[in-house]
């Protein structure tokens, strides 16, 4: 259910490419606007250092005084389309006081491709969904002082995946295209550069007062910024390119191979 879902949501996108561009007509439908989100920008020069210290949201909680704290950083600087990659998170409150207990019921988040191309972008890369695995607690205890401490395992290319990016393509192109997977450059080419993740992170807040327990979900979102660098070899040469977000691409260095 879950692909066939997938699949008749980008078939009619595909069906529907022929209102992106028309005969005669300069109009290009734009991809969706992501400078708002934060972001993790695996190309900046704090994340060659090695000084990225990744990205610290404070989010709202409907009806509460407190705020829901997550922090996100990647592993290093070599996210990519293609691989599989960590994301890791931090979530504790700020400012809970001593008449309340909080705890994660579960925590869904979903990966999708952002690309500056509108046949491509938003195509869904992976899934997760967390919750505690035992019967002993509520859920994953959380406070000012205590914290949850987890992974996202993003898969590069899954069979889902592959499919979704199929239809895309299959709109775009106007020639003969086969389901398979692509290089890395491939998707940069299409203007691919990056993910954006949008999760829900559902709580339980008990008051120790009253004994009442109520449930809310908090949004957060957050975009990943792909490495766009490639190397090739070309004849006895390494050259090494640097890609746009619209697929562009410039020589950053070339050095022969010994």
């Amino acid at each position: 259910m879950k692909i066939t879902y997938l699949n008749k949501k980008l078939a009619s996108l595909a069906l529907a490419g022929t209102l992106f561009l028309l005969p005669g007509c300069d109009s290009v439908e734009l991809s969706e606007n992501l400078d708002d989100y934060d972001i993790i920008d695996t190309n900046s020069e704090e994340s060659k250092n090695g000084l990225y210290k990744g990205v610290k949201q404070e989010l709202d909680v409907d009806g509460e005084n407190f705020k829901l704290i997550v922090e996100y950083h990647c592993e290093n600087d070599e996210w990519r389309i293609t691989s599989d990659k960590k994301l890791y998170m931090k979530i504790y409150t700020k400012g809970l006081d001593d008449t309340k207990k909080v705890y994660i019921d579960n925590i869904h988040m979903d990966t999708f491709i952002i690309s500056s191309n509108a046949y491509f972008n938003g195509i869904k890369q992976d899934t997760l969904d967390d919750r505690i695995h035992t019967s002993l607690l509520m859920g994953f205890p959380i406070s000012d002082t205590n914290e949850y401490y987890g992974i996202n395992e993003i898969e590069g290319q899954n069979d889902e995946f592959i499919h979704g990016y199929f239809y895309g393509f299959s709109g775009y192109s106007s020639g003969e295209v086969e389901e398979e997977r692509r290089l890395e450059s491939d998707y940069l080419e299409d203007g691919v550069y990056g993910n954006k993740i949008s999760g829900v992170i559902g709580i339980l807040i008990e008051d120790t007062l009253t004994g009442e327990i109520r449930g809310v979900d908090v949004d957060t979102k957050l975009r990943v910024d792909a490495n766009n660098k490639i190397t090739f070899q070309e004849n006895n040469t390494e050259i090494t390119y640097e890609y746009d977000k619209k697929g562009n691409k410039k020589v950053l260095s070339k050095k022969p191979i010994k």
